[in-house]
């Protein structure tokens, strides 16, 4: 999906398992936008979801520095003590050995800066965790029925899943002059496919005279417009 202004071009990519919801936001002017991040909002049946995540996250990692010594070093030939001898040496090896660690501290950015002409992708969450189901609606259909006929279309007044995507900038870091951007989009249809018919796979050669030929996977049915859910079909259901 792509939407404009004389100041912002928003795209919103869905096709991914359980559909995507991060935005890749462009900057068409000359001058700084500010993003006020915390008022950056996807709305999902009327549920408001934040865009901005206000935890902390931290990772830390360590690692050990030293040399080993292998077993047929350790021994002394003139002495009679061996096993002094490795544990002495092993005592110093211990003492000689340093340790390092590190963390890492991330957290969401409130504000988010997009110079002049230039792009960014704020990270969103999946649009729908769980699959659609409906009786006249075959969750195992035979090749031959896997197609959008196995299915079921919907009006913005009968359909399971509408939503809402603001966007809150400013060109003050101040925001003291905020625009809201709004835009909307619900589901339209549904239809359950065998994945052997969803996804095929095409040869092909990356150069002419290439001698060996690759294989790749692709979606039949691709669209910004639309996303997947991967489901294993339950027990006892047609």
């Amino acid at each position: 999906m792509w939407w404009w202004t004389d100041d912002i071009e928003v795209i919103f990519n869905l096709w991914n398992d359980g559909g995507s919801t991060s935005i890749t936001i462009s900057n068409k002017t000359n001058k700084t936008i500010y993003i006020k991040h915390d008022e950056c909002f996807l709305i999902k049946n009327g549920r408001v979801i934040d865009y901005y995540d206000n935890a902390e996250y931290s990772s830390s990692s360590s690692n050990t520095l030293g040399s080993s010594l292998k077993g047929s070093k350790l021994y002394n030939s003139k002495n009679t003590n061996n096993s002094n001898e490795i544990l002495s040496v092993f005592s110093k090896q211990i003492s000689s050995e340093t340790n390092k660690s590190k963390s890492i501290n991330r957290s969401d950015k409130i504000t988010l800066i997009l110079p002049p002409n230039s792009n960014r992708i704020i990270s969103g969450y999946s649009l729908q965790n769980n699959r659609f189901s409906d009786c006249d609606v075959k969750s195992t259909p035979f090749r031959r029925e896997s197609n959008r006929d196995n299915g079921i279309s919907f009006n913005i007044d009968n359909t399971p899943l509408d939503f809402r995507i603001l966007l809150t900038y400013s060109f003050q870091d101040n925001f003291n002059d905020k625009k809201i951007f709004e835009s909307s989009a619900f589901v339209k249809h549904f239809s359950n496919w065998l994945s052997n018919d969803f996804i095929i796979y095409k040869e092909y050669k990356e150069c002419e005279n290439d001698r060996y030929v690759e294989s790749k996977s692709y979606f039949k049915e691709y669209s910004p417009l639309m996303y997947y859910i991967k489901y294993t079909n339950p027990v006892g259901k047609h």
